[in-house]
């Protein structure tokens, strides 16, 4: 089998690899140098690329591997997880039951042999791995008592698995314990007593001279440290120290919190209000700012959630714990122990080992997510979704925005021909180390010899050398066809805190930030003029991001964003003259935080802006107004952010038919009384006031006052189980009055469907009615009622039986009219 052994492939290969990570000592680390051995990056650079780690627990660490009820490992269960996306994996290793006797304490040959080809299942995947120490809590003991003991145990050990994987490449980490403590002692949970912690300090550092001292790779080797209990608690982390301010050492920290979530069957089951969105972030930051903000690096080896018939809030849990994390540079890790017992203790279970299905595969799909990945696969038993949005073919019914300019030809250099990339060798899109081998495999040859290729001669000097190797290397890690960062132009505009007066942005925007305004939701766009014949943008985004922008009208290739700031450079080859641009987030709310940074023009400059248009609709609703997968061909395709298209919703074909600008507040899977799947959290009268939920900045309502207001939410409410009919409409009443208290004179249109049907419907109906009947008898004459009709076959679907495209327009056009007839528009 495969292994991740740096001793592969010839040594001008390995010269040529190493040149290339020394000029570029801190670029981006990718899966395709997984081959390669150990980079030149730092620790907090290595950390961020393990974006999303999973434990394979209670196997390796059982006294057998099936000794507490989970089946053997293989291959194709870390394949589950690595199409689920998660990019890691954790392997938990107890082995004091395959040990031998005093002094040299001789790990069994077979037990080390299925250990390595369990390791190795995931690095064939090119996933991380974490191989540790963990249940040696009986002869581990952080005494002084027993010191001396377990420091000569812990080095034999270490010593043997050490030497086992020294070749092994920097995907491989150790971590030198896992939850060190005195079992059953007073403090075992609450921090530990002063001697134990410094015993502790004193037994990492035995491991880590330990590991180094086996030479190899493990000179360099990143590795994992605890502090007692692995605890995230000030009298802990106070006290640790790090083995030798070793800068390849990562702290290693549990979190399962808060507790009586997480982990206390007898506490609370509901997670989503502000304030506990609060103490989290407030707790990961007390890490950033201790560790990552000081250049530590930081693996939370362990968090979840257990099962108390709570499938909602374990979901925001889970997405708001990842995406805090990573945001931080963070990587998290959940706990899988494999036991699967709703409602009991214990049950962190996300894979189904067995049948190779998921348990909970909006839990896992809500971690990829938030962590900023994407899945390859299709969970074979998720339900009917509605909170969750692959890939369509370009929509025919693309409008372009209204008042631009006669469209102009441009080049947009997200999707530059492939010849305008030689470096890209191997024609995949990526100049990524996969390149530099081919030029390595053709290394010295000459035209005319056999082995001379001329794609590998990129100086067309006729000869393949070093050269060829600083010209792929001025272009490594460049993603063809998406946001490459591109020089700054000359002429920019930077954001202040109060926006450029010459940018236009439309939505509910925050100012409050010097780097620039941020939004969240959906359709939030900025609409700018300027002169000369390229354009690039300065964007942040929190998650992954999504944008479409227009030139002059003309729709470019959408683009993403995802974590770092990053220059994409919009469209260049313009004509030399005036031109508008317009950029518009197609994802929504949940994907995270954009901010606009900056914008330059080249040799050209911002002109006076776009007028904002007099008409104004707020759209308020689900997964529906989102767009979610509109751009899906299939009901059976799931979700990614890339083709989630807020654009394309019947809410901004609506607004754009009626030449209004649209605020949607709308977000996947969310009810007025329940969620998807009848489940709790927030709900939309917790996220509706605010500008950015997940930062939890108010919105003004006197910023934008629309003349109408169209609500589309029942869905998720009637989904799955009916919810209670008084919470249902006292949610719906409790909205409405506070969309009356801040737009008084606005016409407010109560709409449903078109994914509902039958007694779902009826009810839904049922109940919005009566809401809006009851404000009529009071005296409201601005409300209406609105059905869609139920979507057909015949028209499509999206993801997860979502509208398409063809039904959000037919929902447009039945929109448009009824407002039309109402205001006269």
């Amino acid at each position: 089998m495969s292994k991740k052994f740096f001793i592969r492939g010839q040594a001008v290969l390995i010269s040529l690899i190493l040149l290339v990570v020394t000029i570029f000592g801190s670029v981006n680390v990718s899966a395709s140098t997984a081959y390669t051995g150990m980079r030149n990056i730092s620790a907090l650079d290595f950390v961020k690329d393990i974006r999303l780690g999973w434990n394979l627990g209670n196997t390796l660490d059982a006294p057998t591997e099936i000794g507490w009820g989970n089946p053997t490992t293989t291959k194709a269960m870390i394949d589950k997880v690595k199409e689920m996306g998660f990019n890691a994996v954790r392997v938990p290793v107890t082995w004091d039951t395959h040990i031998g006797a005093s002094p040299n304490y001789t790990i069994d040959s077979a037990w080390i042999t299925r250990v390595e080809q369990v390791v190795n299942y995931a690095l064939d995947d090119n996933m991380y791995v974490i191989l540790n120490l963990h249940h040696e809590n009986k002869w581990n003991i952080p005494t002084y008592a027993n010191e001396a003991q377990s420091k000569a145990k812990l080095a034999k050990v270490w010593e043997q698995i050490a030497n086992r994987f020294k070749n092994y490449s920097d995907y491989l980490i150790f971590e030198a314990m896992n939850e060190p403590r005195v079992e059953g002692s007073a403090a075992e949970w609450s921090g530990g007593t002063s001697e134990n912690r410094q015993v502790i300090n004193s037994l990492n550092l035995t491991a880590v001279n330990t590991i180094r001292g086996t030479g190899g790779n493990n000179a360099s080797r990143f590795i994992m440290v605890p502090g007692h209990a692995a605890a995230d608690m000030d009298v802990v982390l106070n006290d640790l120290v790090i083995p030798n301010n070793d800068s390849k050492v990562i702290v290693s920290i549990h979190a399962y919190t808060p507790y009586y979530f997480s982990m206390d069957i007898n506490g609370t089951s509901s997670w989503g209000s502000s304030s506990d969105k609060s103490s989290l972030t407030t707790e990961l930051d007390g890490i950033y700012n201790r560790y990552i903000k000081n250049g530590r690096a930081v693996i939370i080896g362990e968090f979840g959630t257990i099962d108390k018939n709570n499938l909602s809030s374990r979901v925001a849990h889970a997405e708001y714990f990842a995406q805090q994390a990573r945001a931080r540079g963070i990587a998290p890790f959940w706990w899988d122990n494999g036991y699967y017992a709703p409602g009991k203790a214990d049950t962190f279970a996300l894979l189904n080992r067995t049948g190779l299905t998921w348990y909970y595969p909006t839990i896992a799909q809500a971690l990829v997510r938030g962590s900023g990945g994407t899945s390859t696969s299709i969970p074979s038993n998720t339900s009917t979704a509605t909170n969750t949005p692959t890939k369509a073919p370009t929509p025919t019914n693309t409008a372009t925005p209204t008042n631009t300019a006669t469209p102009t030809k441009s080049q947009n250099t997200n999707t530059p021909i492939s010849s305008a990339y030689p470096e890209d060798i191997n024609g995949d899109k990526v100049i990524n180390m996969a390149d530099v081998i081919l030029i390595a495999s053709h290394f010295n040859a000459v035209a005319g010899g056999s082995n001379y290729d001329k794609k590998c001669d990129l100086n067309n000097d006729g000869a393949i050398n070093m050269s060829d190797v600083i010209l792929l290397a001025m272009k490594f890690n460049t993603i063809i066809g998406s946001n490459t960062p591109t020089p700054t132009p000359s002429t920019s505009v930077s954001p202040s805190t109060s926006a450029s007066p010459a940018i236009l942005y439309n939505g509910r925007f925050d100012f409050s930030d010097s780097k620039g305004p941020r939004c969240a939701w959906s359709g939030s766009n900025v609409e700018l003029n300027f002169s000369g014949t390229e354009v690039s943008a300065t964007i942040n985004s929190t998650g992954e991001n999504w944008f479409q922008a227009f030139i002059d009208g003309v729709p470019q290739t959408p683009f993403s964003v995802a974590y770092n700031p990053t220059t994409v450079k919009v469209a260049s080859g313009l004509s030399n003259g005036n031109h508008k641009l317009v950029i518009w987030k197609r994802t929504e709310a949940s994907q995270g935080e954009v901010q606009f940074q900056g914008f330059s023009f080249g040799s050209g400059k911002l002109l006076a802006p776009p007028a904002p248009l007099e008409r104004k609709i707020e759209f308020i609703g689900d997964s529906i107004t989102c767009g979610y997968g509109d751009e899906g061909t299939s009901k059976d395709q799931h979700f990614t952010p890339k083709n989630e298209n807020s654009y394309l919703s019947y809410a901004a074909i609506t607004a754009r038919t009626l030449n209004a600008s649209a605020n949607i507040i709308a977000w996947s899977g969310i009810g007025l009384s329940q969620n998807y799947g009848g489940q709790s959290g927030p709900l939309m009268g917790d996220r509706y006031p605010y500008t950015l939920p997940y930062s939890n900045v108010q919105w003004d309502f006197t910023k934008y006052v629309p003349q109408v207001v169209v609500i589309n939410l029942g869905t998720n409410d009637f989904s799955t189980n009916p919810p209670d009919k008084t919470k249902y409409e006292n949610g719906y009443t409790d909205l409405l009055k506070k969309i009356r208290s801040s737009y008084p004179n606005a016409q407010i249109f109560c709409t449903i469907g078109p994914m509902l049907s039958g007694s779902q419907l009826d009810s839904c109906r049922s109940d919005i009615t009566e809401v809006v009947n009851g404000l009529k008898s009071k005296g409201d004459s601005k409300i209406y009622y609105v059905e869609y009709p139920v979507q057909t076959e015949s028209n499509g679907y999206g993801e997860d039986w979502h509208p398409s495209l063809k039904t959000h327009q037919l929902m447009a056009d039945q929109l448009t009219a009824e407002i039309k007839s109402k205001l006269g528009w």
